[in-house]
């Protein structure tokens, strides 16, 4: 890939590209139109599998599959892992120091929880188990 294609991949947004690379390269662009729609063909048992692997991560299907979930999961834990640390860096970086028992550190307390259920993050009242049905 040269130069150019990569900086128009990585600075366009996914619908301009998109409409870019169907101009530019047909043949890629009907391998991602038959991607996705085999994406939503077969999207009911993609998420059952995954069910299974978060269930049993021992789960023995194929060394493919096997690897593809492993090398899955632990993009999704650095993901949610940046995020959390983005979170706690954003949500300390500019504050004041917490001031005893005013109605202001209570706005404060409230609005974290609020953003660390946004992000999936449990808070200290309310667990959460996450499902991966909650994402579709």
């Amino acid at each position: 890939m040269d130069i150019d294609k990569l900086t128009l991949e990585l600075l366009m947004n996914k619908t301009t590209y998109q409409k870019y690379v169907e101009k530019t390269d047909p043949k890629k662009f009907e391998e991602n139109r038959t991607y996705k729609e085999k994406v939503e063909l077969y999207k009911s048992r993609i998420l059952e599998i995954t069910k299974e692997y978060l269930e049993n991560p021992d789960k023995q299907v194929s060394l493919d599959m096997n690897h593809a979930f492993y090398e899955y999961s632990q993009s999704c834990i650095r993901h949610f892992e940046d995020i959390d640390v983005n979170a706690i860096d954003d949500d300390t970086l500019f504050d004041e120091p917490e001031k005893p028992s005013t109605e202001k550190s209570t706005k404060k307390s409230s609005r974290i929880n609020h953003f660390s259920m946004k992000i999936g993050r449990p808070t200290k009242e309310e667990p959460k188990e996450t499902v991966v049905d909650d994402f579709f």
